[in-house]
């Protein structure tokens, strides 16, 4: 069982085929393992979506606002740091909206846009649980 994802998490990415999480972790340029369970490609598709915020943000929409809204202010707090957001979630979405408008242009069939939703709790507490701040 993956050590970043609570049970239902889990069971929220279980219909997610193998297949967009591999094209989802190759997108965020890690290199997978021969040998890979799916717990691993999530825990590695966990890890990249981190470096990925820490790099240039992350693409949410309005979509994600509920989502946004039901993080614990804690992990809210990671999550905007990590995205060069305040801590609001007007200015995450904000942020997110300017990194979207890129991913539509430039990555229009991008895994990281379509499946970030389903990622937001279990990221934004992996974020918040960082032993080093970037």
């Amino acid at each position: 069982m993956s050590q970043f994802l609570t049970v239902d998490e889990r069971k929220q990415l279980d219909p997610i085929p193998e297949s967009d999480l591999v094209e989802l972790v190759v997108e965020l340029d890690i290199l997978i393992p021969e040998s890979l369970s799916r717990d691993g490609l999530l825990e590695l598709a966990v890890q990249g979506l981190t470096a990925l915020a820490h790099r240039e943000g992350l693409p949410f929409s309005a979509y994600d606002k509920d989502d946004l809204l039901a993080l614990d202010d804690e992990h809210r707090a990671a999550l905007a740091k990590a995205c060069g957001a305040e801590n609001n979630i007007e200015s995450i979405l904000k942020e997110g909206k300017n990194v979207y408008k890129t991913y539509r242009k430039h990555r229009s069939k991008s895994q990281v846009a379509m499946l970030l939703p389903m990622f937001i709790p279990p990221l934004a507490r992996y974020i918040a649980s960082e032993p080093v701040n970037h």
